[in-house]
């Protein structure tokens, strides 16, 4: 190859290389400062400034300091004084499947948004192939009738010019060979062959081919117009609204957890009370019989005696069966088969006490506390990022191509440099004839972004009426047991009066009965009274959004503004 030829080419791919250093260097630049569509802001919600429950109940007191409460809810069982409640709740926590199916969501959504980010970078190949074919016969048109070849033979006085003694000419299908003339010839011997080869046997046409091919390819997106960045935002966003949902998962186990072992506890201390009031309706009917066989009483206070115990009596199975449900729930909620906790549970303790201080904050708290809510905003962040996914479609998008490998027809020359091959080059789509269809899509997407915004200003709203009603029925149980407590102090007082004036004669035996009667029934109540008022406050805390953070850092909470965004490896489940 001569060197102007070279200098040629040489030149020539210096200015392919230039004007794609170009490109490279303008696509650097383009994503730096443009991405479409809207960046998402927190709504702007305005809270009520305090509860509009009443706060002057002398008892619990209620307060709402915001540092009192971030200590009182971060793990609020501790403030219902019950180690056993306390360790069934750290074994929830560890082995709950609702919370491992949070985790895996977790987990997949992590795993989605690395797919995002890796649209960022070329995408990268290597193929690797092996062809071999045949071609058919009749692929290549038939030779005429004349056969294979003709040779004719001229003299040499018809061809002037000639050459050296011998030699080979050819003329496109047409060869000659000139051989020096023979003694006695007066001309040189001239034989003409026209030939066409065609897919027959013989005809030195190879019917079978190979091609071995290895290529590496890659092919890059310019996120010029931050489609891509906008992929992975709503990526991020869904990463963090699975951390919440997460967080709402152990706000839910947390309080069923306390629901069931207090419905448990509450159920085994009525249990315990019929049993005594059994036992007192046995000791009255043994009395009444007594008082009967010495003419002292009546037959029908005899029946009406036993007829009050037999009705106790038959209170005792469905409260036995409830204790049994309540263990078996509770088993369930700590990943363990229903009866694993049975005998654990079995023995009767008291009911979880009630705080003296029950710290709530104020209403604003709600929003950066709930994790509902704070999962409700990352979803708006996501249709709001799927919004410039949408817009960019209306521009051009920029890829870039490259090829580079080896290719041949022949195995033994496979890593002959001659077997290189290599391409690259950019590419542009648009989809000129789309753009009805993409702006409907646009469309669509902002419709779907304006009903996350609802859904999440129905999200506040109804975590503030949760918060409003819980607290108010909980003050309004807690004045309720109080009463109860005069009411049942005032009976038990009652029924010993009458006993002491049963026996001196002074009151019938029917009186005697209807004291029993309502000092059980009050007991009864008391006891469900305390434990709805029990039952109020784990639904007041968990509608407080209390103990999702328990097991996060310090500097892991959001102090200073409603939602701080906390980064997602601080959030990240545990293993």
């Amino acid at each position: 190859m001569s060197p102007a030829i070279i200098f040629d080419l040489r030149r020539d791919y210096r200015s392919r290389i230039t004007r794609a250093g170009l490109f490279f260097s303008l696509i650097a630049i383009l994503p730096a400062g443009c991405m479409v569509g809207p960046d998402h802001v927190t709504p702007n919600v305005q809270a009520p400034d305090n509860w509009s429950s009443p706060h002057e109940a002398p008892e619990p007191t209620v307060t709402t300091q915001p540092a009192e409460a971030e200590i009182s809810l971060s793990a609020w069982w501790g403030n219902l004084d019950d180690p056993v409640l306390s360790s069934l709740i750290e074994r929830a926590l560890d082995e709950n499947l609702d919370l491992q199916l949070a985790d895996a969501r977790i987990r997949r959504a992590i795993a989605l948004r690395g797919a995002s980010f890796a649209e960022l970078f070329p995408a990268i190949g290597l193929d690797s192939s092996y062809l071999h074919q045949r071609t058919a016969r009749n692929r290549v048109a038939r030779r005429d009738s004349s056969g294979p070849s003709a040779t004719l033979s001229k003299s040499a006085s018809n061809i002037t010019g000639l050459g050296p003694p011998a030699a080979n000419l050819r003329f496109g299908e047409t060869s000659a060979t000139i051989s020096p003339p023979r003694p006695g010839d007066p001309a040189p011997n001239i034989n003409v062959t026209r030939s066409r080869t065609f897919g027959g046997p013989g005809d030195g046409f190879r019917r079978d081919s190979n091609l071995y091919e290895t290529m590496l390819g890659a092919t890059w997106e310019i996120d010029v117009w931050g489609n891509i960045r906008r992929s992975i935002e709503a990526a991020d966003a869904d990463v963090l609204s699975s951390i919440e949902d997460r967080h709402s998962v152990l706000v839910g186990l947390v309080a069923e957890v306390a629901r069931n072992y207090i419905v448990l506890r509450g159920t085994q201390r009525q249990l315990e009370i019929t049993r005594e009031n059994i036992d007192i309706q046995r000791t009255t009917v043994q009395t009444s019989q007594t008082r009967f066989a010495a003419n002292l009483a009546t037959g029908t206070d005899v029946l009406q005696a036993i007829t009050q115990l037999k009705r106790t009596e038959s209170e005792v199975p469905p409260l036995e069966a409830l204790i049994q449900d309540a263990a078996f729930r509770l088993s369930v909620l700590l990943g363990q088969h229903p009866s694993a906790l049975l005998e654990e549970l079995i023995e009767q303790r008291p009911m979880p006490s009630t705080p003296d201080m029950l710290a709530i904050g104020l209403p604003s708290d709600l929003l950066r506390r709930r994790p509902d809510i704070r999962a409700a905003e990352q979803r708006l962040a996501a249709e709001t990022a799927l919004i410039g996914v949408e817009i960019a479609e209306l521009f051009p998008r920029f890829s870039l191509t490259a090829s580079f490998g080896l290719q041949t027809a022949d195995a033994d020359r496979y890593l002959h440099r001659d077997s290189l091959a290599w391409g690259f080059g950019p590419a542009v789509r648009w989809r000129l004839l789309e753009f009805g269809r993409i702006v409907s899509s646009i469309r669509a997407q902002e419709e779907s972004q304006q009903e996350a915004l609802i859904i999440y200003h129905q999200t506040v709203l109804n975590a503030l009426q949760e918060v409003e009603s819980y607290l108010a029925t909980y003050l309004a149980e807690r004045r309720r047991v109080s009463a109860l407590e005069e009411v049942n102090e005032a009976n038990r007082r009652a029924f010993d009066l009458a006993k002491e004036e049963y026996a001196v004669g002074m009151l019938g035996f029917l009186s005697v009965l209807d004291t029993q009667r309502s000092l059980f029934a009050n007991q009864t109540e008391l006891i469900q009274s305390r434990q709805q008022s029990l039952i109020n406050l784990v639904n007041l805390y968990e509608a407080l959004g209390g103990g999702w953070y328990a097991d996060l850092d310090a500097r892991d909470m959001p102090r200073d503004e409603p939602y701080a965004g906390e980064r997602m490896e601080q959030e990240a489940p545990p293993g």
